[in-house]
């Protein structure tokens, strides 16, 4: 439902998960924060994707004190990671980190990601793949 979720740790999200939120509000980066908002409180990812079919809808990512390391992080290190979806999504915040960080390593690799109305603001770096 919609609300402000204080994350102090990173969410690993499993395969065939998809994180669903309510919305992103009216103006999701002015508060009061009337969508869904996850507000990331560490230093490290606030988000982090390694399995299959899996994704976020409808929700804000958000750096409370501009610490963490970034909003989300794909990683295929152990397998290949493919068939995400991300829709209507808002990362935020991320000032002394990356919003969105694509790695693939060991020969891995990252297939059929999808990504609609996925935005990025006051990140130290927007996207790193």
């Amino acid at each position: 439902p919609p609300g402000l979720y204080n994350l102090d740790t990173t969410i690993n999200v499993p395969a065939g998960v998809l994180l669903l939120g309510s919305g992103i509000g009216r103006n999701p980066l002015i508060a009061p924060f009337e969508g869904t908002v996850l507000q990331y409180l560490g230093d490290g990812w606030a988000v982090n994707f390694s399995r299959h079919s899996a994704g976020m809808r409808d929700m804000s990512i958000r750096d409370a004190f501009g610490n963490g390391s970034g909003g989300i992080s794909i990683a295929a290190t152990d397998e290949l990671v493919e068939s995400l979806s991300f829709n209507r999504v808002i990362i935020y915040g991320f000032t002394a980190g990356t919003g969105l960080y694509l790695f693939a390593d060991n020969d891995k690799g990252i297939a059929y990601a999808s990504f609609y109305e996925l935005r990025i603001r006051h990140c130290k770096i927007g996207n790193h793949y």
